[in-house]
């Protein structure tokens, strides 16, 4: 405290303390890991996002998501296009005003060192324009400081775990955490997760990874897909 020192404490899965050399040290082996000159911060990299670790996800991401043309968002995307805000018009009065983005998707994929920074900007935008659909997927690390937030924004969050699709395989020893956020409908019960259904769903994706195949592509779509057939439904029947 008198140093003004913040310590974070991240919790790594045990595959990944074998890889260190951690387990090995403890047993007189140095000859592997970090003992071999590696840097440690390689074994723990909170610095990179599920897309710069593994860039295919991106392709099993579209491979579902309703509209093509859905929106991966930098860091610097955060604080205007993730809020659907992309460029500045004039109205009839010669005053600046910002215009909407053509897409109503956005895939936020932080690092697990600014995930909590990503989820405040994913969270007021989620309150200014509920028309929008987002996606959030990051690596289970430091998830200490956003876990419980994502869950409360998200209509459903699911983990994929390492080995159980190509995209994500057992290197990368933490499992994937993937939430989607969709758009208001019209009726009640207003929001997806509210309706019946979506115990059911997650129950399935918690499974549906111990076997190959893609039923998840299309569990993923259909309940992407919810929304816009709650609109034209009285909210009793939904």
């Amino acid at each position: 405290m008198s140093g003004k020192v913040r310590i974070h404490m991240v919790h790594v899965p045990g595959t990944q303390v074998i890889e260190q050399g951690t387990d090995g040290l403890l047993r007189g082996d140095v000859n592997e890991g970090v003992m071999t000159g590696t840097s440690i911060l390689q074994y723990v990299p909170l610095h990179l996002s599920a897309l710069d670790r593994q860039p295919s996800v991106a392709t099993w991401l579209r491979t579902w998501i309703p509209e093509q043309a859905a929106h991966f968002l930098s860091p610097d995307d955060w604080f205007d296009v993730g809020h659907g805000l992309q460029f500045w018009v004039t109205d009839s009065v010669g005053m600046w005003v910002p215009g909407e983005t053509s897409t109503s998707w956005f895939v936020w994929s932080p690092p697990p060192s600014l995930a909590d920074v990503a989820l405040d900007e994913l969270e007021e935008s989620r309150h200014k324009r509920k028309h929008l659909n987002h996606i959030w997927i990051a690596p289970r690390l430091m998830t200490y400081l956003w876990r419980k937030r994502l869950h409360k924004i998200c209509d459903i969050v699911f983990s994929i775990p390492p080995c159980s699709r190509p995209f994500w395989p057992l290197h990368e020893h933490e499992p994937l955490l993937i939430g989607l956020t969709l758009h208001f409908s019209v009726s009640s019960p207003w929001q997806t997760k509210f309706t019946t259904g979506v115990l059911d769903l997650e129950r399935a994706l918690s499974t549906v990874w111990a076997s190959p195949g893609e039923h998840e592509r299309d569990l993923l779509r259909e309940f992407c897909l919810t929304p816009g057939r709650m609109d034209g439904m009285p909210g009793r029947v939904v």
